[in-house]
C-alpha cells in the first residue's frame, strides 16, 4: 500500500509528523520533501504519485480551505480522481490541524483530529480498515501498533452499499455506544433517517429504469457537528443524481438532541416561534449572504427568500449548533443558484442569546452557550 501525503506549505511540520508516524507502522509514503529526487520534473511526479496511491491522506486547515495555489489543485484533482473510484472502499483521510468546518465535498468523507490525543489510533484505523478492502495483511508494525492502542469509542462507524443495473448506494452513519433509553432515542432517529433515505430512492430510482442512461447514485453520510453530555447536534450529507440528469446534487440536513428533558428540537423550538426574532433571523442572514458574495461578479440573486416570520421556520430549519454559535445551513438551490453550491451562515451566541428560549438556554444549552454573551 502507498500513500500520497498532500498537505499545505504552511503546515509542513503536521505533515512531516504524519510522515513519521506512517513510515513507523512501515506504511509506504510519498511525501515530497521526502520523495522527490533533483532533476525530477516536481508537478509531473506529483501527479503521477497521486494517480498510483492507494489512499491519500489531505493535511486540513485554514489554508487549504481559504488559500489558492498548488494546495487548492492537488485537493480538486484527489476529488476528481475518487470519482473514479468503486463505492464502499476509503481513498481519502482528511486530517484537521484546526477544529474548522470542512466544506462539504470533504466533510462526507469521515476525518480524523490532529489536535486531539487518539489521532494516531484513528489513523491507524483507517490504514488497517484499507488493507483489509484491498485484501492484503496490514504491515506487522501497523498491527502491533494499533492492537495495544485500541481504546473504547463512544461511537460506532457503521456503512453499507449496494449495487445493482440501476442504482449505487453508499451509506456511513454512527450509532452511540452509551447506555440508556435516550441514546437508544438518538440511534433509532440516525438509523431510521439513513434506511428510509435508502429505500426511498431505492423506489424512485428504479421507477427510471425504463429510461436509463446512466446508473443512479445516492449517498449519505452523517457527521457529529457536535456532542456534549446528552446535547447531540448532527449533520447529514445527501449525495443523488438520476440517470441523464446535468448535473449530481447534494444536500445538507440536520438533527439536534437536546437531552432527556427536551428531547429533538428545531429551530422554531430554539426561538420559540417568536416573530420578531425570525424578522431578526431574515435580515441577519440576508446581511451575510451579501457580505460573502460580495466578489460574486456582477452579484448575485436569490432564487427564493423568505419575506415572512412562517416562511424563515422553513427556509432556516437546517441548523448546527456548537459552542461559537449557530450555524444555518443551506443547499445548493435552497435560496441561490446551484452554481454557488451549498452555504451556510454562523451566527455567534452573542448576537442572538438573549433570543434564546429561557427553557432550551437554562436547560440543555446552559453549558454550552457562553455565559458573558449579552
Amino acid at each position: 500500500m502507498e500513500v500520497f501525503l498532500s498537505y499545505p506549505s504552511e503546515r509542513l511540520n503536521v505533515a512531516r509528523e504524519v510522515y513519521a508516524f506512517l513510515g513507523s507502522v512501515d506504511v509506504g509514503v510519498w511525501f515530497d520533501k521526502e520523495s522527490l529526487i533533483a532533476g525530477q520534473d516536481w508537478d509531473r511526479e506529483r501527479a503521477e504519485a497521486q494517480k498510483r496511491a492507494d489512499l491519500t491522506v489531505l493535511i486540513c486547515s485554514s489554508e487549504t480551505i481559504a488559500r489558492a495555489g498548488v494546495i487548492q489543485r492537488e485537493v480538486q484533482e484527489i476529488l476528481d480522481l475518487l470519482k473514479e473510484k468503486p463505492l464502499g472502499q476509503i481513498y481519502l483521510v482528511s486530517v484537521r490541524t484546526d477544529d474548522i468546518r470542512l466544506p462539504p465535498e470533504l466533510a462526507k468523507y469521515q476525518y480524523v483530529n490532529h489536535f486531539e490525543p487518539d489521532w494516531k489510533i484513528k489513523l491507524a484505523r483507517s490504514l488497517e480498515l484499507k488493507c483489509n478492502q484491498a485484501g492484503t495483511p496490514a504491515p506487522q508494525k501497523l498491527a502491533q501498533f494499533f492492537q495495544p492502542n485500541v481504546a473504547p469509542e463512544p461511537l460506532t462507524i457503521k456503512s453499507f452499499t449496494e449495487s445493482s443495473d440501476v442504482l449505487e448506494v453508499e451509506a456511513e452513519f454512527f450509532t452511540c455506544n452509551l447506555n440508556g433509553d435516550w441514546w437508544a432515542f438518538i440511534n433509532s432517529v440516525i438509523i431510521s433517517t439513513v434506511y428510509g433515505g435508502f429505500y426511498k430512492a431505492r423506489a424512485n430510482f428504479t421507477e427510471m429504469c425504463d429510461f436509463l442512461e446512466l446508473k443512479n447514485e445516492w449517498s449519505i453520510r452523517v457527521e457529529e457537528f457536535f456532542r456534549q453530555g446528552e446535547f447531540v447536534s448532527l449533520r447529514m450529507f445527501v449525495n443523488w443524481y438520476g440517470s441523464g440528469a446535468a448535473h449530481p446534487n447534494h444536500g445538507i440536513t440536520t438533527l439536534n438532541f437536546g437531552g432527556s428533558e427536551i428531547g429533538q428540537f428545531g429551530i422554531y423550538d430554539l426561538f420559540a416561534g417568536e416573530d420578531e426574532t425570525a424578522k431578526y433571523l431574515i435580515q441577519y442572514v440576508d446581511l451575510d449572504f451579501r457580505r460573502q458574495h460580495l466578489s460574486t461578479e456582477g452579484g448575485f440573486e436569490y432564487l427564493s427568500f423568505p419575506t415572512s416570520p412562517k416562511e424563515a421556520w422553513q427556509y432556516f430549519e437546517q441548523i448546527s449548533i456548537d459552542r461559537t454559535g449557530l450555524t444555518i445551513n443551506f443547499s445548493p438551490y435552497d435560496v441561490l443558484a446551484y452554481v454557488f453550491g451549498p452555504q451556510e451562515v454562523r451566527i455567534p451566541w452573542d448576537m442572538i442569546r438573549d433570543k434564546v428560549h429561557r427553557t432550551l438556554l437554562n436547560g440543555p444549552l446552559r453549558d454550552i452557550v457562553p455565559s458573558a454573551a449579552i
